[in-house]
């Protein structure tokens, strides 16, 4: 068996099953953020990721017409743009999901350390 053949039948398939499921759950955890007031300080972490998650696996199935040329409207270069497009797109929404993460737990941190000098300071 030849690589491509392994990578058509094996490989493009497991990501797109992955990426279906991975784009629905992140659907329904979008909805599910969007409904709840109570999860409103996550929406910030999980919005861009799961959108992200989103654009990733639209870019995979976007991949497959890559390898189905007959199926596509667009030519097989067009196609690999698009999904590359898309792709970079989905890794930039999650590196702001990342940063806001970080934003969030820098300042929980920062929180923290100056509610325990100021128990330090009191108790002394």
């Amino acid at each position: 068996m030849s690589l491509e053949l392994i990578r058509l039948l094996v490989i493009i398939p497991l990501l797109s099953i992955f990426a279906f499921f991975g784009g629905i759950y992140a659907i329904r955890t979008l909805a599910l953020l969007l409904r709840n007031a109570e999860l409103k300080i996550q929406r910030k972490i999980w919005f861009p990721i799961l959108t992200g998650g989103s654009f990733f696996a639209v870019s995979t199935l976007i991949h497959i017409f890559e390898h189905f040329p007959q199926y596509s409207i667009l030519r097989q270069d067009e196609v690999g743009l698009l999904s590359e497009i898309i792709l970079i797109i989905g890794y930039a929404l999650v590196t702001i999901g990342v940063y806001q993460y970080w934003r969030l737990q820098a300042g929980y941190i920062q929180q923290k350390r100056e509610a325990q000098q100021k128990a330090g300071r009191t108790s002394a």
